[in-house]
């Protein structure tokens, strides 16, 4: 006998055992959120500090993520990446993926009040999010495989994190999302964007503050 599942399984523990090594394609939300001037907090700390400041950080947005239903990727220096809708409709998985930002930008504004003596400034995040069709299978290569994401919906929601910066808000995510989430558009600021490489130009929708979806806003 060999167990198949742990007794306590995981989204990602069924989905592991049913797809290793071979892997689906299917429409999921991806989110990415990244730290704004990490440059400048990790200017003139010791990196034992700067590893106290971004463990608190990431072990807040994996909070976040996960009880919003999402699936945390994986962590890229200072940012995270996660997928939401793998065990959901994809609807469900849109909500999730918003819920989980405003979540996200709530836990970093009380990291501020648990670190102010520890930070220069307050921290600052940015966050896109877009959906649509992607691979989604185990990855790596010997001891180290892991679940991952490929196809145009992650490279654009990479893109609308970069684009917070140019748009000077939190969160941008794509209209696909915004309206199967049901959100009200109007409230937001829509632009279209373009990702190097790739022929669709998808409209961008934005907000200088957090976005609520339990009030469609």
């Amino acid at each position: 006998m060999f167990p198949l599942l742990p007794a306590s399984p995981r989204t990602i523990d069924v989905f592991r055992s049913t797809f290793a090594g071979i892997g689906r394609e299917q429409p999921i939300a991806v989110l990415f959120a990244d730290l704004r001037a990490f440059t400048h907090l990790a200017d003139n700390r010791l990196p034992f500090d700067v590893l106290f400041i971004l463990d608190q950080y990431f072990e807040a947005m994996g909070r976040a993520i996960e009880r919003s239903g999402g699936y945390v990727d994986k962590f890229l220096g200072d940012g995270v990446m996660a997928l939401f809708g793998l065990d959901t409709d994809i609807a469900t998985g849109f909500r999730q993926a918003l819920s989980a930002a405003v979540a996200m930008v709530r836990s970093v504004e009380e990291l501020n009040g648990v670190l102010s003596h520890d930070l220069f400034g307050p921290l600052r995040m940015g966050i896109g999010i877009h959906a649509g069709p992607v691979f989604v299978g185990e990855l790596g290569y010997g001891r180290a495989p892991r679940t991952a994401a490929v196809g145009n919906p992650v490279n654009f929601a990479s893109r609308f994190e970069a684009l917070t910066k140019e748009y000077g808000s939190q969160i941008v995510l794509s209209e696909e999302v915004a309206s199967l989430a049901a959100m009200e558009l109007s409230l937001c600021e829509a632009r279209q964007t373009h990702v190097r490489g790739v022929t669709a130009t998808p409209v961008a929708r934005s907000r200088a503050g957090a976005v609520d979806p339990s009030r469609g806003g």
